[in-house]
Formats: structure tokens, sequence, C-alpha cells
């Protein structure tokens, strides 16, 4: 069995995504690594097959910990077990990912619930580790199966937390769940610092950008009112506005590749 591995130091990998998506399709790596030089003292921690904790000792000595849980019962109990041993205690800790459970039955929309104890243990984690469910904004129901008709499923699998230490560090700290588009999970945008707030309200030089920013909207307001008003129109729209924004973002893409040159 082939198994590849891609590493890339990309300087400005924002303008670089293209190729990058090449790469992924061509060489089908298990693990992609990009490194771009930034000004930031960091090291890797701990780490396991379902999660990886860094530690930045330039901002406050930040620990930070990605989580990309698998789907079994079993292995959620494992990683648990691992994530209380990497509990960084004193320290600002971050806690950012797709956990791949909910907190309670109204965090979904359609499907079968999880298992009771499942939630049980999962918030019992949560109350373990001394972090909490930090503030956000968007449409929290983060995942979606991409399903047709009634067989479609909406969840909140990603969330972000944070310890006491570091909401005392970062006490205006917030996350922003973004419009999902070629995913099937929307990204998280961690806001740290009190000048970050919502991006759509920062100055916008370009009609390129402002589009974008519509286009967003639109599909976040698409995702909220879907799981309660579903039809056919509606969902129609939600995969237009998509396919729009993919190709509004090319042009984006291409611009920064201008500009970069």
């Amino acid at each position: 069995m082939k198994i590849s591995y891609l590493y890339w130091n990309a300087r400005g990998v924002g303008t670089s995504r293209k190729r990058l998506k090449k790469l992924v399709s061509k060489l089908h790596p298990k693990l992609l690594a990009i490194a771009e030089p930034m000004d930031l003292n960091l090291v890797v921690d701990s780490m396991g097959d379902q999660f990886l904790t860094v530690h930045i000792n330039s901002l406050n000595d930040l620990c930070i910990t990605f989580v990309y849980a698998k789907c079994s019962y079993l292995e959620h109990r494992r990683l648990w077990g691992s994530l209380m041993d990497a509990n960084t205690h004193n320290l600002p800790w971050m806690v950012l990912g797709d956990f791949n459970i909910i907190i309670n039955d109204l965090e979904r929309r359609g499907g079968r619930p999880p298992l009771t104890l499942a939630m049980e243990e999962f918030n019992g984690w949560v109350d373990s580790c001394g972090i909490l469910d930090m503030p956000f904004r968007g449409n929290s129901l983060s995942w979606c199966n991409g399903h047709l008709g009634n067989s479609r499923h909406w969840a909140r699998l990603d969330r972000f937390f944070l310890n006491i230490a570091a909401l005392a560090v970062f006490p205006d700290a917030n996350m922003e769940y973004l419009a999902r588009t070629s995913s099937d999970h929307a990204p998280m945008a961690v806001s740290l610092e009190n000048q970050l707030v919502r991006a759509w309200n920062k100055q916008i030089f370009s009609r390129t950008e402002t589009h974008i920013a519509e286009l967003e909207d639109r599909i976040k307001g698409l995702e909220v009112r879907l799981p309660s008003d579903y039809s056919n129109e509606v969902e129609d729209d939600l995969v237009a506005t998509q396919l729009d924004l993919s190709a509004w973002l090319d042009k984006e893409e291409q611009r920064l590749a201008q500009i970069a040159k």
C-alpha cells in the first residue's frame, strides 16, 4: 500500500490555493503539512490520532488543542481520556475542532439522536476540564450531511472552548461560523483580540470582496432557514448561491495572485 506525505514551505499560501488543490488531488497524501514563515514561537506539546496540542510561548503561553474526533462512541471515550491528560490546568488553554458529538438534543435537526450516555460523557469531560463553551455568531448547526429532501441532517459538531486562564487573558474571545461551501463542515473563525470584530464590518476595498461578503451572508441565512422551513426552492437557492460564491472566490484568488507578483 502506497502512503504519501506532502510538505510545502509556502510563502503566501493564500495565493497558492489552486496549486495546493491540484497537488492534493494528484498525490492523495495521508498527511499534509504547510509551513509559512511567521514570527511565532510554537512547539508541539502532545498529540494523538484525534488531537494535536501546541504551545505558543510568544502568545501569553497559550496552549491550543485541535480536535478531529472519530465517529464511534468508544473512540470518543478514548479521546476524552487523552484530552484529560493534555489539560494544561493553570496555563491558558483553547480547545477547538470537530468533536463529532453534541451537548444536547437541541443541537441537531433531523436524523437519529446520539446515545444519551455519549452526550453525558462529553458534558462530563467539559466539566472536568473546567473549559467554557465560548460565544459565537453565525449558524450553529455547523455540519450538514449534504443529502437532499427529508434525509438532510444538521448538527453542531464543531465548537470552541477556553479555560478560565485563557478567558482572563482574552476576555472578549469569540468565534464565528462561516458559510459552508465545499465542505460538509462550516469553518470557524476565532477572534482573540478586541479589535477583531465581524469581518463584514471592516472596510472593503473592492467590488469582488463586497460581493463575496454578500453571498456568504446569503448562504448563512439560507442555512438557518432550511432546517426549520424546508422546501426544494430554498435548497435550490442554497446550491446556486454556493456555486456563485465558488466562482467569485476564484476571481478573488486571481486578484490576490496579481497583487503578489
